[in-house]
């Protein structure tokens, strides 16, 4: 969770949140790409309306009906491998970034 830092010149923050939701898919493999793409699909829709219900009765049971949320599925081969290698990425490219601009 990112939450903006006392201090920081922000009066009020946004009503909205993100969600990033990454998963270990389990679509059956096809070395043929567009027959994987077309389980994938399958998949990914039978996941996406499963976890919307349950997104939507937590949102309801924490009172946040007023806010938006603006939820991205991101299907991974080993999302416990993936996510690992996602979160190091993004660290050192904002290590890369600050360390820019101090220059």
């Amino acid at each position: 969770m990112i939450i903006p830092k006392k201090g920081s010149s922000l009066s009020k923050p946004d009503n909205a949140f993100g969600l990033f939701l990454g998963y270990t898919v389990s679509a059956t493999f096809d070395p043929n790409n567009a027959t994987y793409i077309a389980n994938l699909e399958k998949q990914m829709e039978s996941d996406i309306l499963r976890i919307a219900v349950y997104l939507e009765k937590r949102i309801n049971s924490l009172g946040l009906l007023n806010h938006s949320f603006y939820v991205y599925v991101l299907p991974l081969n080993n999302a416990v491998f993936d996510k690992n290698g996602i979160m190091n990425d993004s660290l050192e490219v904002n290590e890369k970034w600050n360390l820019a601009t101090l220059h």
